[in-house]
């Protein structure tokens, strides 16, 4: 069973489903469980079940913990994974009266680490780390033992990652009226603030107007709310309105099959999924030294806080100095194909299973 707080349209919420796919792919019963459920699950062989998973009513804490106990013995679960810290409190307070081997995944580095969030952590037999800066974190700030820690990288579907034609590249370009001599730049992520796309606006507005005449930043994620408001102000108040597209969530491989370059200027990740997509679809990408950089360097290094930085970068590639960017993309790739797809993924996390599994006979 994958546990989760909320299932949304998020890296972790793309990650569970393509781990509850994967696991089900190589013959495991899964069930996905949450309090939402904002993403729909791509294998229709997976249950979905939504429960209440707020701590606020006492109530409801008991009605699903009792809940929980109906769906792990109907459905025969052996382990329970939790994808969020409110979900292993459940777990934990479920196993002060019933038995259940658990496990719990940490997505994030640097994520709050005081006495009380340390107190509140519960991680069961193991805890994973999607990335070796996430395991040092669970390690050196939630105090968690290293014997119980394991990294396992974050894989992708790489089958729905085939680079496009050239026709289709022209198709989804004319769609989202995108000049075909434009060097396309992609942001592919939520528009919130950790994802830094204030960094990007104050880098292009920064250019010359012959340098911004080139490029086309094109960003997905929800256009909307406090934070995408704030960047479509900035952007009208530098009056770049022509060379940034908002065209809302869509499929991945469509917004890197026109991309040139993948932007990834975050403040914090954990392992972002959209790093190793790109490294499939053979996209450079240009990104902070966020967790999961130590794991796969095969990305241009940035500033997180100095647009100057982005600037240097955005004319390289305007100007065509960009041997090196290229260059990397075949190493990527190549690590991407050995180490990160979603079967390897699920294989590594199956081996944690089994060994929690074995350890509880």
């Amino acid at each position: 069973m994958l546990f989760s707080r909320i299932l949304a349209k998020t890296g972790v919420g793309n990650h569970i489903d393509l781990l509850s796919d994967s696991l089900q792919r190589l013959g495991h019963n899964v069930i996905v469980v949450s309090g939402t459920q904002d993403i729909v699950l791509s294998n229709d062989n997976v249950k979905f079940i939504k429960i209440y998973t707020q701590l606020k009513n006492p109530v409801g804490v008991v009605k699903s913990i009792i809940k929980l106990h109906k769906i792990i013995n109907e459905n025969n679960i052996d382990i329970v994974h939790c994808h969020h810290r409110v979900a292993s409190v459940y777990i934990f307070l479920y196993n002060l009266v019933y038995k259940i081997p658990y496990v719990y995944t940490l997505h994030l580095a640097n994520i709050p680490h005081d006495i009380v969030h340390r107190k509140f952590t519960f991680i069961g037999a193991k805890a994973i780390g999607v990335s070796t800066d996430v395991s040092n974190s669970l390690v050196d700030d939630l105090k968690i033992s290293s014997e119980k820690v394991v990294t396992v990288l974050n894989g992708v579907d790489e089958r729905a990652l085939l680079p496009m034609q050239k026709n289709e590249v022209n198709m989804v370009k004319n769609e989202w009226n995108i000049p075909e001599d434009k060097i396309v730049i992609v942001m592919h992520s939520r528009i919130d603030p950790v994802k830094n796309h204030r960094l990007v606006v104050e880098a292009v507005n920064r250019l010359e107007e012959c340098e911004k005449e080139k490029i086309r930043i094109v960003c997905s994620g929800e256009p909307k709310g406090p934070y995408y408001n704030e960047i479509i102000e900035l952007i009208k108040r530098y009056n770049l309105q022509n060379y940034f597209s908002f065209i809302g969530w869509v499929n991945t491989r469509k917004i890197l099959g026109i991309a040139d370059y993948l932007f990834l200027p975050s403040f914090k990740e954990g392992f972002p999924l959209s790093v190793v997509e790109a490294a499939f679809m053979k996209v450079p990408v240009v990104r902070t030294k966020t967790a999961g950089y130590e794991d796969m360097k095969y990305g241009v290094p940035i500033s997180a806080t100095d647009p100057e930085d982005m600037v240097k970068v955005i004319r390289n590639i305007v100007n065509k100095n960009v041997l090196e960017y290229q260059n990397l993309t075949q190493a990527a790739y190549d690590f991407a194909k050995a180490s990160l797809t979603a079967t390897k993924m699920a294989e590594n996390t199956l081996n944690v299973y089994k060994e929690v599994l074995n350890d509880n006979v």
